[in-house]
């Protein structure tokens, strides 16, 4: 019964430590949105090999670091376009994209719509 507990045990200590990471991840990726961060960047602030921790935050996720990545960033980018009236460039350097049709690409791939596109759907009218 012991042997069984504790393996229990075992098992919740290791999810608890897996969401803690990818918790940390998380915020890790938010606070650097706007950065070019790779991989190691990541798993190195929360001190975990890049292969494990890509595998362990597609398992608790659903998602890819990368895919986390740009999701957040076309999330952001989108609020971005429907409240204010800064340029498109300027929206996407502000979230990590230096080269602007490489960031409309993305933007379409993940939105389904092109920025300029999801701006006159959803842009504010403030002028």
């Amino acid at each position: 019964m012991n042997v069984v507990l504790n393996e229990v045990s075992g098992q919740l200590h290791t999810a608890g430590e897996s969401r803690s990471a990818v918790d940390k991840v998380k915020q890790f990726i938010t606070q650097h949105i706007g950065e070019d961060i790779s991989r190691e960047d990541i798993a190195s602030h929360v001190n975990l090999n890049p292969d494990y921790l890509t595998r362990m935050f597609k398992k608790e996720t659903g998602l890819t670091i990368s895919e986390y990545v740009l999701q957040e960033r076309v999330g952001m980018a989108k609020e971005m376009l429907a409240k204010t009236n800064l340029p498109v460039g300027s929206i996407a350097a502000s979230v990590g994209y230096t080269n602007f049709s490489h960031f409309s690409k993305m933007f379409k791939k993940a939105a389904a719509i092109g920025p300029q596109d999801y701006r006159k759907l959803h842009g504010c009218l403030c002028r």
